[in-house]
């Protein structure tokens, strides 16, 4: 149980980060460079403890040292520097964290235990988690030079925080002793540096995250590598999700919208009436607690390799660090489509295949992603507020609070937002695979995906006429496409609720990634129709060509044929694939597209069966026992194909939602 004291006393301390942040300059970061030794390896290998007094200093003035920029940080101050050719990230800590560990240093000496302070606890972890084959920054011990004795051979002792005098925010705390980690540098780029990511992304860092999930588990109490109880990583956190209530009622007065103010302060109430008084119900452990894209590492195919910044990790439900992490996924680059509710529903699918949920941890998921997303939209204002030439700190807040207004706001259903996430945990959660063309659902509806089976059992009302019905146009001069999108759109019903009918229009041919240019078409299209459109554009994406050809298949089949494309591949291993249809809806000229991804995965073989539509012969999915899409029915290729999937998407949508034809 925390106490009102320590609480107190942590909340004031958030308001100090604020005034302590780090404001070092390049040219104090090469300072301190210049006054410590490297281990005679620079490799980001953890150090064998048992060899660190065996291992010779290597002065920095033998190496070449760089400092080649400033990172994004919130609180603290990063920078990527290079020491004899090789990158490491130096972190100068805020001062509140940097005062602990002088605290804890002061007190090493005494006879009583001493509390591990954050920055401790850190390099503990770090290093514990990359035992588990987790890629992160790692502490690198240094040795700082004596200045009495240059060559540093009498004495050597590794260190893996040193202490500086630096500026900080507030002028009148300024200079401040800060503390100074040197880690190794994750290779890779981060999440939020893809302008485009699919939602398998979003899947894929879930995985990942549980798997994280399962090496921090070994800390708590009892574990193989357990913390002490009496630790930092065990206090109050203004960013813990139990403590939403006690840290943004602080701040929430700093919000000038009357609106979201009150949306904030109901998310506190829920949290108080609704989880608090069942909180023991929920599982404790160690967590990350900031899983974003800004903190997650893909390598240069795009595959999710790492995870950085365990700055705000605590002790706490551990049901949190998936709502956080599907908080954040809502604001992704996948998210940022439309598909908010997807990209978390695909992050909490990933993480639930490795590490399944609780009954009563699923059923408060809607709850936990909305304290998130409050105490980022409130506290990220207040910091603002306090540092406004940091745009940095808006980076989440404004998207938080459009994100709020989704999931609890009630511009969304809640009851099929929490049914979206039901089955975000169910069926192909198990697939190697993942595939997510089930909850692959645009915002702001999410279809209860249940409902065709209802409508099909519920009694038939007499067929409208033509003259009743709004008409779409479907762009496509091949009147065959049309009769199979009719098809695919009717599901076996004798008429469309609506006309639809084909049009050729000359759509400019663009480049970039397929929802883009899905988006780009549409937004064409509708401007040259006189009513509701319908574009689709459809890909073939090589894994091991990092998606490519993509949305160009058409002209790579054209120029390189079916065995081209078969040879594209010859030099790699990896011959999976998927196939993409993405369909884009417009109601007008000026309204917002809506954009449904269907997309099924398999790989590429030597071409087998009929030709008779494109590269066909060339794709086998996973789900279709051995054949290709060319050796099937067209049944069989209708139940699972990506055209199939992506216009029932759209099909529930325009089910759902009927007045926008009207």
């Amino acid at each position: 149980m925390i106490d009102e004291p320590r609480i107190k006393q942590a909340l004031e301390d958030e308001e100090m980060r604020k005034l302590l942040k780090p404001t070092p300059t390049s040219e104090d970061i090469l300072q301190i460079l210049t006054t410590l030794r490297l281990p005679s390896s620079s490799s980001p290998m953890i150090p064998d403890p048992s060899n660190e007094k065996k291992r010779k200093p290597l002065a920095n003035e033998e190496l070449s040292v760089e400092v080649l920029k400033e990172l994004d940080s919130y609180d603290d101050a990063n920078f990527l520097v290079e020491i004899g050719g090789v990158k490491h990230l130096l972190k100068v800590q805020n001062g509140v964290e940097s005062q602990a560990y002088i605290d804890e240093l002061k007190n090493s000496d005494s006879e009583s235990p001493v509390k591990l302070s954050a920055i401790s606890l850190l390099n503990q972890m770090m290093k514990h988690v990359s035992s588990h084959g987790i890629m992160t920054n790692c502490p690198v011990s240094v040795v700082v030079v004596d200045a009495d004795n240059k060559n540093g051979d009498a004495t050597f002792n590794n260190v893996d925080v040193t202490l500086h005098d630096l500026p900080v925010v507030s002028k009148e705390h300024s200079p401040r002793k800060l503390a100074v980690r040197l880690l190794s540098w994750v290779d890779g780029h981060t999440m939020g540096s893809c302008k485009c990511l699919p939602i398998e992304k979003m899947a894929e860092a879930g995985e990942f995250l549980g798997k994280l999930s399962i090496a921090l588990a070994d800390m708590v109490p009892g574990g193989a590598a357990a913390i002490p109880p009496e630790s930092a990583l065990m206090r109050f956190h203004a960013w813990d999700v139990q403590h939403t209530d006690k840290s943004v009622s602080r701040f929430v007065d700093y919000l000038q919208d009357p609106r979201k103010k009150e949306l904030v302060n109901d998310v506190m109430r829920a949290l108080k009436e609704d989880l608090l008084p069942i909180k023991d119900e929920l599982r404790v452990g160690i967590i990350h607690n900031d899983f974003n894209d800004a903190n997650i590492i893909l390598d240069a195919n795009g595959n999710v390799n790492g995870v950085i910044d365990f700055g705000d990790s605590l002790c706490t439900w551990i049901v949190a660090d998936i709502s956080i992490a599907m908080a954040y996924a809502s604001l992704s680059a996948y998210g940022k489509t439309k598909h908010s509710l997807a990209a978390a529903a695909a992050m909490l699918r990933g993480y639930n295949k490795i590490c399944p949920l609780t009954e009563i941890e699923r059923k408060h998921l809607r709850l936990l992603i909305s304290c998130r997303l409050a105490c980022s939209y409130t506290m990220g204002y207040y910091s603002y507020t306090k540092n406004p030439e940091n745009e940095y700190l808006l980076l989440h807040s404004e998207p938080a609070s459009n994100a709020l207004e989704l999931i609890w706001g009630g511009a969304c259903d809640a009851a099929s937002i929490d049914r979206l996430f039901g089955i975000a945990c169910c069926a192909k959660a198990t697939a190697n695979n993942p595939d997510c063309s089930d909850i692959a659902i645009p915002d702001p509806s999410v279809v209860d995906l249940f409902s065709l089976s209802r409508v099909m059992d519920a009694p038939r009302q007499p067929a409208k006429t033509t003259a009743d019905r709004s008409v779409i146009t479907f762009v496509t001069g091949n009147k065959k496409k049309l009769e199979e999108v009719s098809r695919l759109l009717s599901d076996g019903n004798d008429e469309l609720p609506f006309a639809l009918i084909n049009c050729k229009i000359d759509l400019p041919e663009l480049q970039g990634e397929p929802m883009d240019i899905a988006r780009e078409k549409c937004e064409v299209a509708v401007k040259n129709a006189s009513g509701p459109v319908i574009v689709e554009d459809t890909s073939l994406c090589f894994n091991a060509l990092n998606s490519l050809p993509g949305p160009y298949i058409k002209w790579f089949l054209d120029k390189c044929g079916l065995d081209g494309l078969n040879k594209l591949l010859s030099g790699h291993e990896d011959k999976s694939a998927y196939a993409q249809t993405i369909v884009a809806f417009c109601p007008k000229p000026g309204a917002e597209v809506v954009l449904f991804d269907g997309r099924i995965n398999g790989k590429i073989v030597p071409a087998r069966g009929i030709l008779a539509f494109g590269w066909d012969p060339i794709f086998e999915p996973d789900e279709a026992g051995g054949k290709t899409f060319a050796e099937m029915e067209k049944t069989e290729k209708d139940a699972i194909s990506h055209r199939c999937r992506a216009f029932a998407l759209l099909r529930e949508y325009l089910r759902e939602n009927k007045e926008i034809l009207l």
